[in-house]
């Protein structure tokens, strides 16, 4: 993965990557007795992306600071060296964060991590994950593998099990594991090219939806750039604004107005101004021209 040409969905500038940092997290970020600066990490199971699942399970968060700064944790793994940890959160190390910023691609789909916008310093994660199911489809294997063991020791062991249900089911778990390894590709190949892909959370990991500002009609535009989570780019008169998709149906498109200033006063203003008209690109591809039809931003 890349953040080229990807939008900070808070304040709407190119979106710029960095560790998290405690100033901010104060709550959930601590440093362990080693010296390792970690975060308690995302739940330790999340299959689905953030704007289908919005809240996140946690634990018992809020003690998990002040709980691990009394353990050494690996550098990288934040594996903690005592058994009694076993409930809290997962951790996450900042160094662990910082070198997937370092090297990029397929490490910035490591499940447990999130980021500071550089600009904003708004937390930032990303949104669709293929690499989440990787673990439930290994468990899946290893389960089966594990049960045709069991079945085959007792039947050499004198207990009359036939063995005629073996190759029609690994027939059956290979068509699934072909079947789920174009799934995941199809599902890689739109995380990297059809979404921006990083959505806002708050400190303990939940959504953040923006408030829904305007209303679009989505008829005649690409629809495969219209998923919520995606930031979507205007030109009005002399400025660029970027509107974060926070709903979208059939027929309209909810949006908020990206930025920590005036943006939307000033884009509202625009649209009654001069038509409500504006002409939408994604990632520097058209989307089409959408007609405004409704604007909830409200005048200072």
């Amino acid at each position: 993965m890349t953040t080229a040409n990807r939008i900070c969905p808070c304040c709407g500038k190119d979106l710029e990557l960095v560790a998290p940092s405690r100033e901010y997290f104060p709550h959930t970020m601590g440093v362990s007795q080693n010296g390792i600066e970690f975060a308690a990490g995302q739940e330790r199971i999340r299959l689905r992306s953030f704007t289908k699942s919005p809240q996140t399970v946690n634990g018992n968060v809020l003690n998990a600071r002040d709980y691990y700064t009394h353990y050494n944790i690996g550098r990288y793994s934040g594996q903690i060296y005592k058994r009694e940890a076993r409930g809290f959160p997962n951790v996450v190390t900042v160094p662990r964060i910082r070198r997937a910023l370092e090297q990029g691609g397929r490490r910035m789909y490591d499940k447990d991590l999130f980021f500071q916008c550089a600009h904003c310093r708004n937390k930032l994660a990303v949104n669709e994950n293929p690499y989440r199911t990787l673990t439930a489809f290994a468990i899946a294997w290893v389960a089966y593998i594990m049960t045709a063991g069991v079945l085959a020791i007792l039947n050499r062991t004198g207990f009359a099990l036939p063995l005629d249900w073996f190759f029609p089911s690994l027939a059956v778990m290979a068509v699934l594991s072909v079947g789920y390894l174009v799934w995941f590709t199809l599902r890689l190949k739109e995380a990297e090219n059809d979404l921006n892909n990083f959505v806002p959370l708050d400190e303990y990991h939940n959504l953040i939806t923006p408030p829904h500002e305007l209303t679009l009609s989505s008829d005649g535009l690409v629809r495969k750039y219209l998923k919520t989570g995606n930031v979507l780019s205007v030109r009005a008169g002399s400025a660029e604004y970027h509107l974060y998709i926070t709903g979208c149906t059939e027929k309209e498109l909810y949006c908020s107005v990206c930025g920590t200033g005036s943006e939307a006063d000033r884009l509202s203003e625009y649209l009654r101004t001069n038509g409500r008209t504006l002409t939408l690109t994604f990632r520097r591809r058209p989307v089409g021209t959408a007609e405004v039809t409704e604007i909830k931003v409200q005048d200072n």
